[in-house]
Formats: C-alpha cells, structure tokens, sequence
C-alpha cells in the first residue's frame, strides 16, 4: 500500500506543479495582465517615432511625405511613410484609450505630432 500512496501523492503534486505553471506563464504573457499589451502598445509606437524621426527630424513634412510630393517620392522616404502607416495603426489599435492621446486618426501630420511630440525638435 505503501509504493501506491507515493505514486497518487506524486501524480497530485505533478498537477498542482502544472496548474501553478500555467498560472504564471498565463500571468506573464499578459493574459491576465493588461498593462504588458498597454506597454507592447507604447513600445512599439517609440521605436516607430525613432524610425519616423531619423527621416524628418521636424515632424513638419509628414503630409508630403504620405502623398509623395517633391522631394519626399524618392526611396529615402520609404521608410519614413511606413512609419506613419504603422503609427495610424497603432493610433486606430485602441479607439477607448489612445496612445497618441487623439481620437481621430486619419491625417498624417496629426498622427506623427501627437505620437512623436517627445522626438520632434
């Protein structure tokens, strides 16, 4: 009877073991954590403004850059425009609680002012 209690206590141990783990695999890949989505929000909207900024340090050029005018359609400018595409995103991603700290999300400069207003010289 002895050799059976030892495999039960081991079999309920190894169940607990696991309910603990995924408790706090649950806890720290933001199921049950809200604030790591907000901070993955937050963190990629900053590197998103550095990529932004290297192009136009000034925040003023964004219209033209989305449009493609002179001299902003060249390719030097690529990077630049997906900057913006990806920073409306982020900006549309959360309509209860923006990031950027607007509401509306659809013109260029706009977007870039109020997400990048750290970066912008």
């Amino acid at each position: 009877m002895k050799g059976i209690s030892l495999a039960l206590e081991t079999v309920i141990l190894l169940i607990l073991m696991a309910v603990v783990l995924a408790a706090l695999m649950a806890f720290f890949l933001g199921v049950f954590n809200p604030s790591k989505t907000q901070l993955d929000t937050i963190r990629d909207k900053e590197s998103t403004c550095v990529q932004y900024i290297s192009r136009d340090p000034g925040c003023e050029h964004a219209d033209a850059i989305v449009e493609g005018t002179e001299p902003y359609n060249t390719d030097k400018y690529r990077d630049a425009k997906t900057a913006i595409g990806k920073l409306k995103t982020i900006c549309r991603s959360t309509p209860d609680n923006p990031p950027c700290g607007i509401k509306t999300c659809d013109s260029p400069s706009a977007v870039v002012k109020a997400c990048c207003v750290s970066f912008c010289r």
